[in-house]
């Protein structure tokens, strides 16, 4: 009896081995798969910023070489800069934020370049340590937004603002904050392919770890995101 106790122990000692190591294999497995489908459908959200960019920046060098501005070629060069961004270092996961910010600058010169200059754009940043990482890409969208419905008002002193900061619990603070169109009440930011796209990477990038606040007013549109980014 106590050598039958003891096959029965190794027996069952490694049936609950054998089980143990399919659901392990079972669960690396499918969490493979969910890994592959969340970056199948970021790069997907990720692959719509690009058309409406690059679309655009080109329109908007296009009318400046048309009136033979001397600042084409400066524009040609800062359009460079962010497509060899877009293509070659936003494949990473996340980036740098010194990095995504350059961007966002580069990429406001170049929305300004196409807008009546009565339209005021205000980008403020307060970084203390820019070496933080972030999902790339990730506020271009509103900023698109903002330029798309902020700057053909009717009313006076029409502005842009854009607000980046990150506090000392590493939470970055954006806002853009735009006029708004009234001229063109049909097309709605909340409407828009670019809010929705933000609001599903967010979601999947940092579930439970950010919060976005809409204020769409009579006059004016804001976004608010705050980001808890981590040490």
């Amino acid at each position: 009896m106590f050598m039958e106790v003891i096959m029965v122990a190794i027996s069952s000692s490694l049936h609950f081995l054998r089980e143990n190591y399919r659901l392990r294999e079972d669960a690396l497995n499918h969490k493979a798969l969910e890994s592959s489908k969340l970056k199948a459908e970021l790069d997907s959200l990720k692959s719509q910023i690009n058309p409406h960019f690059l679309f655009n920046s080109l329109n908007n060098i296009y009318s400046h070489s048309l009136l033979e501005s001397k600042r084409t070629p400066e524009l040609i060069l800062k359009l460079s800069g962010l497509l060899n961004y877009i293509i070659y270092e936003c494949q990473d996961e996340v980036v740098p934020l010194e990095k995504e910010l350059d961007f966002l600058s580069n990429y406001i010169d170049l929305e300004q370049i196409r807008i009546d200059e009565s339209v005021k754009v205000n980008l403020k940043i307060n970084i203390p340590d820019p070496s933080i990482h972030i999902a790339p890409l990730l506020f271009v969208p509103l900023i698109e937004n903002a330029f798309k419905h902020g700057v053909n008002v009717s009313a006076k002193s029409p502005y842009i603002k854009v607000d980046l900061s990150v506090d000392d619990k590493h939470t970055l603070h954006f806002s853009c904050q735009n006029l708004k169109d009234n001229f063109h009440e049909e097309e709605q930011h909340s409407g828009g392919i670019g809010l929705e796209n933000v609001r599903k990477r967010l979601e999947l990038i940092y579930p439970g770890k950010h919060e976005m606040i809409i204020e769409d007013n009579d006059d004016s549109y804001s976004v608010t995101v705050n980001l808890e980014l981590g040490a």
